[in-house]
């Protein structure tokens, strides 16, 4: 394996990139530009296509610094991959395999209890009978005494213990899909879920917008323009000069 040293090589000179731009400089003159009239439009028209030119020129100063990093860290994974996928793999085999026989074992005990259960059911119901049945020849005392035997009888369940091994728990971890939204919707219309089991897909909502703009109405949905400015470099404007600032 490569010394991890030698993977990064990273060039970097800061003067350079304050040569391009002084930025609480620019920030400032931004804050303080007044625009009332067309030619401070035109104005500042200039002064944001200028930024423009060197927020390019800084972020491909970026990019060229940052990419024997990118590579650096491409090299990294590449040598982990093929190790970390096998063992993923190999883990998730295991925790399966053991997770059906705890699946197993928990069914097992389920049964022995349903069993049991049953038992208990049985024997009481046979217990109540005797017992009506001595009632009914006068013999109450017998009676009683059946009764309260019956009371304290222990259950006789099969002893059926989950899987357990050092270092390893199992967890419950429950989980739910969307099987019918029409459906999960009169659910919490009625009051049956919570209505943050539905969450707005922005990405959709938004381009159901732009074709929709401003010619609906929906209860729930407000539709707005968030308009943006697109800058693009004129020829003859906006040529790269030696900051001022």
């Amino acid at each position: 394996m490569p010394e991890l040293s030698k993977l990064i090589k990273v060039s970097m000179d800061q003067e350079q990139i304050n040569k391009v731009v002084t930025v609480d400089v620019m920030k400032i003159k931004a804050e303080a530009l007044s625009i009332e009239s067309q030619p401070e439009y035109e104005v500042a028209a200039d002064m944001i296509g200028n930024i423009s030119s060197r927020i390019t020129e800084l972020d491909s100063m970026r990019k060229k610094v940052k990419a024997p990093i990118l590579e650096a860290g491409r090299n990294i994974d590449a040598m982990f991959k093929v190790p970390l996928e096998q063992g993923k793999a190999a883990k998730k085999i295991i925790q399966n395999k053991m997770l059906d026989y705890v699946a197993v074992v928990e069914y097992e005990k389920k049964l022995a209890e349903e069993e049991a259960a049953n038992i208990v059911a049985r024997k009481k119901q046979k217990d109540e009978e005797e017992a009506l049945a001595l009632i009914a020849n006068g013999d109450d005392e017998a009676a009683q005494e059946i009764l309260d035997n019956m009371d304290v009888m222990p259950v006789p369940a099969k002893i059926i213990d989950s899987p357990k091994a050092a270092g390893i728990s199992t967890r419950a971890n429950w989980k739910c899909k969307l099987i019918d939204l029409n459906k999960l919707v009169r659910s919490i219309v009625a009051g049956k879920a919570p209505i943050n089991l539905i969450q707005l897909d922005q990405t959709v909502a938004n381009s159901y917008a732009k074709a929709m703009r401003d010619t609906l109405q929906i209860e729930g949905l407000e539709f707005y323009n968030d308009a943006t400015m697109a800058v693009r470099k004129v020829k003859g404007l906006h040529e790269k000069v030696e900051p001022e600032f």
